[in-house]
C-alpha cells in the first residue's frame, strides 16, 4: 500500500482488453469473445481501473481494504491511506484510472481486494467487489459485455445485498 495519497492519474486509451485465448495462445485455451467492459489492469505496482463500456461514467468510488498477515497469523486490518473512498467524475469511455499502487516486496503480507461503485446511464449504482489477494489485487476482470461478473467477483444493483461468486 502507497503511504502517502495517490495524485489523480487518468489516461485515455492506455489499456485494451484482450481476451486470454488471444494473449496467451500456448496452452490453447477455448475461445473466451466475451469484452471486459469493466476491469482492473495492473502496469507494474500501479492498479488502474479502466472503463470499456460505451458509456461515461458519473462517477467511481473506490475503497481498497484487506488486512495483514504475518505468517499464518492476522496482524490487522488495513485500509487506504486516507481511510475514505476516493471519487473519481466523469470518467470517460476508454479511459483508465489509477486507483491504488501496491509494492509487490513491502506489500506482500497485505491480503487485499478492491470495492468500486459507479454510475451511468445504464448502471445507475453497480458495486463490484473483488476477492481478498495476497499481495495486492491483480488484473480482475470487473463486468463483462454479457453482463456476467468476473470470476470471485461480488456485486451489488441499487438497492440489493450484494452478491457473491
Amino acid at each position: 500500500m502507497i503511504s502517502e495519497p495517490l495524485k489523480e492519474i487518468r489516461s485515455l486509451n492506455r489499456f485494451k482488453w484482450v481476451p486470454l485465448h488471444i494473449r496467451t495462445p500456448f496452452p490453447p485455451k477455448p475461445a473466451d469473445n466475451r469484452m471486459a467492459i469493466f476491469w482492473l489492469a495492473r502496469k507494474g505496482d500501479a492498479i488502474w481501473f479502466v472503463n470499456e463500456s460505451d458509456e461515461m461514467l458519473d462517477y467511481i468510488k473506490v475503497y481498497t481494504g484487506g488486512y495483514i498477515t504475518l505468517g499464518e497469523h492476522l496482524v490487522g486490518g488495513v485500509a487506504t491511506v486516507s481511510g475514505k473512498d476516493r471519487i473519481f467524475k466523469r470518467v470517460l469511455i476508454g479511459e483508465a484510472i489509477q486507483i491504488d499502487e501496491f509494492d509487490g516486496n513491502l506489500d506482500s503480507d497485505y491480503c487485499l481486494s478492491v470495492r468500486v461503485e459507479l454510475s451511468s446511464p445504464s448502471y445507475p449504482k453497480l458495486i463490484l467487489q473483488t476477492d481478498t489477494t495476497k499481495g495486492g489485487v491483480p488484473e480482475t476482470v470487473l463486468l463483462w459485455n454479457t453482463g456476467e461478473s468476473g470470476k470471485r467477483i461480488g456485486y451489488k444493483i441499487g438497492g440489493c445485498n450484494l452478491k457473491s461468486p
